[in-house]
């Protein structure tokens, strides 16, 4: 025997069906009115809540729409982690070389600088999956954007290499443990179809601050090699804080998070505040109750959810692209200020600051594209263009600096900016894959996983450009790596395909357990489902 859900029914009841039972035995004999099991003798049983007729969380968010609530909480959540963590990455990865000349270390331990800022971050990911489905959105965004401030001030203030090496690896796991929430809550809050959207619009506010960053830089020194290090260091701590202050006094917990844990009360407060703001006077707010996860009450708990058959080729395909475009971008971001002078006669600051442009531009289209094509056409994408951009510049390292031909400026062109291109697209996609694809109850562990994990190619790609140029004698040797990863990508989504099928619209709103007990928990007897 098994169950099935008859979705005609709304809320959706229990069928006990037999294995020989098909969905077309399911008749809707009217707009209220339950289905039935013609000629299969099936018994029914209702859900707990089945008879009452209040719509689901999902529809709750869909009816309230998009308006100045979502942009309010984007401005106070995704936009400060985006911008603020643009700004310090660019920074932090600049001011290696000049840091390195003060406390006279070697290019390995220099790549270390950079490495242990993503270490930190991917610890802060691993956390903020805790601690966001624990204890809500607010309270990790709130506390990581602060400590990130006074992390990045007291580097400026280190007088040793290791106090130095602490603190960045501090200011990375705050980046981290903000990040992740942000991300969540701006999904849960945003109907379904303005969600790319405002992935994208995250992805500009990026940009921007690594924009910011190379104006910045430009102003100091161009060329990025004589930097005063430690006052950069002061100034690019005031934006997190003053973003601290804004969330502290502003930001309201995710009402669709409070409905998740059954704190309905609560939630019937922030959904009324979204109605007001977004002046949605004919929504409706009373939702039926959720059942929430618990590790003791049977239901799948985030870890068993993330890790179902559903969901783990998710999990795994996600975090190899998205690990596969850290090493590029943050890779090639190292490397700029150290090869761009061999490859290009713009200053590298410049460079920097042109690139975040082709960021901009590459959100844009990623958006338009994502109308028609599917999450996993889009990752496939991302893939191709990085691997032909790669290749582009492998072979402009060929050409002399000096060699002002077409050919040479043309090859050295696509493969500076695309790369990038390439790689932020899958920076937008995948990441908006592992917070819309799981429940709401796992949205913020799932996210914590893949972004945690394949951040370990941001904090280990300084050390790689700096290992492989030592060893092989060239720079190049480091994106030619990257582009056996990023073709073995393509393979991989092509095999793998069909576990994105339908992901956009999979599990929205409440997200409630009871859909996934039958896939994360199929131990659970079904006399006790029924």
């Amino acid at each position: 025997q098994e169950f099935r859900f008859a979705t005609c029914d709304n809320p959706p009841r229990l069928l006990w069906t037999r294995p020989t039972t098909t969905n077309s035995a399911c008749r809707h004999r009217g707009p209220l009115e339950p289905p039935t099991m013609k000629g299969t003798g099936a018994k029914i049983f209702d859900l707990e809540g089945a008879s009452d007729k209040r719509i689901r969380i999902s529809d709750v968010v869909e009816s309230l729409g998009f308006g100045p609530f979502q942009v309010s909480m984007f401005f106070l959540t995704s936009a400060a982690t985006n911008f603020c963590d643009g700004l310090e990455i660019v920074v932090l990865n600049s001011i290696s070389v000049a840091t390195a000349a003060e406390f006279d270390i070697s290019p390995v331990h220099r790549g270390m600088l950079s490495t242990m800022v993503f270490l930190g971050f991917c610890a802060g990911c691993f956390t903020s999956g805790c601690t966001g489905d624990g204890f809500g959105r607010r309270l990790p965004i709130v506390t990581g954007l602060g400590l990130m401030s006074f992390c990045s001030a007291a580097t400026g203030l280190c007088d040793s290499f290791s106090a130095v090496v602490a603190y960045r690896t501090a200011m990375g796991f705050f980046m981290g443990l903000a990040y992740t929430p942000a991300l969540a809550v701006v999904s849960e809050l945003t109907p379904t179809n303005s969600r790319m959207l405002m992935r994208v619009v995250g992805h500009i506010a990026f940009a921007l601050g690594a924009g910011s960053a190379g104006l910045l830089l430009s102003t100091e020194d161009p060329t990025l090699q004589s930097l005063a290090w430690r006052r950069l260091a002061m100034i690019v701590a005031v934006p997190p804080l003053m973003w601290t202050m804004f969330s502290a006094s502003l930001m309201p917990e995710s009402p669709v998070f409070l409905a998740s844990t059954g704190d309905r009360p609560g939630a019937l407060r922030g959904f009324a505040a979204m109605k007001a703001l977004n002046r949605a006077t004919n929504a409706v707010i009373d939702f039926a109750p959720a059942h929430p996860s618990t590790s003791g009450d049977g239901s799948p708990g985030p870890l068993a959810v993330c890790f179902s058959r559903r969901f783990r080729m998710i999990i795994v395909v996600a975090t190899y692209v998205l690990l596969c475009a850290n090493l590029v971008k943050y890779g090639h971001n190292y490397a700029a200020p150290q090869i761009f002078p061999q490859t290009s006669l713009i200053p590298a600051a410049w460079n920097l600051t042109i690139m975040q442009g082709w960021s901009v531009l590459t959100g844009v289209a990623t958006l338009v594209a994502s109308r028609r094509l599917s999450r996993a056409s889009l990752m496939t994408a991302g893939l191709l263009i990085t691997s032909s951009a790669l290749l582009a510049f492998v072979v402009a390292a060929s050409y002399p600096t000096e060699d002002a031909s077409w050919t040479a400026a043309a090859w050295g062109f696509y493969g500076r900016n695309f790369i990038q291109v390439g790689a932020d697209v899958n920076f937008i996609t995948v990441v908006q894959v592992a917070v819309e694809g799981f429940p709401t109850v796992a949205s913020a562990t799932g996210a914590g996983i893949i972004l945690g994990a394949s951040r370990l190619g941001a904090a280990f790609s300084p050390v790689m450009f700096e290992k492989l140029r030592v060893v092989t004698g060239s720079w190049s040797s480091y994106y030619e790596l990257m582009l056996a990863m990023n073709i073995f990508g393509v393979v991989l989504m092509v095999l793998f395909r069909r576990s994105f099928n339908g992901l956009e619209g999979a599990y929205e709103g409440d997200r409630s357990t009871e859909s996934l007990v039958l896939r994360a928990a199929p131990s659970r007897t079904q006399a006790e489902m029924a």
